[in-house]
């Protein structure tokens, strides 16, 4: 598995027969960045002491099985045999137009 570097938006998942996938997380990151957003906002404003022993954390929504935590992300693409064995390695590099690398 590999995160596509710098915008950490897709990840690339090899398997042992061979078949490479890109999914698109972009909802996901996005909604992490505004959770970091919202707790260095609070840590500013004077909850440091929140943040720091992770008390801040008790306030924000937990994961649970709902369909806002638990939900299906469709490939991007799909290439079936990509490789004769397993995937070893995916090497992402960082272009405008990113390249992915597997190694089997």
């Amino acid at each position: 598995m590999a995160l596509s570097w710098p915008d950490e938006e897709f990840i690339y998942c090899g398997v042992e027969r061979g078949h490479l996938a890109c999914v698109c997380i972009r909802s996901i990151v996005e909604n992490a960045r505004s959770l970091r957003k919202d707790i260095l906002r609070r840590k500013n404003a004077g909850e440091a002491a929140e943040v720091i022993s992770g008390r801040i954390f008790e306030s924000m929504p937990k994961p649970c099985d709902s369909t806002e935590y638990v939900f299906t992300l469709p490939n991007v693409w799909m290439q079936s045999m990509a490789h004769r064995g397993s995937i070893e390695k995916i090497v992402v590099c960082k272009r405008k137009m990113p390249v992915v690398i597997s190694l089997g």
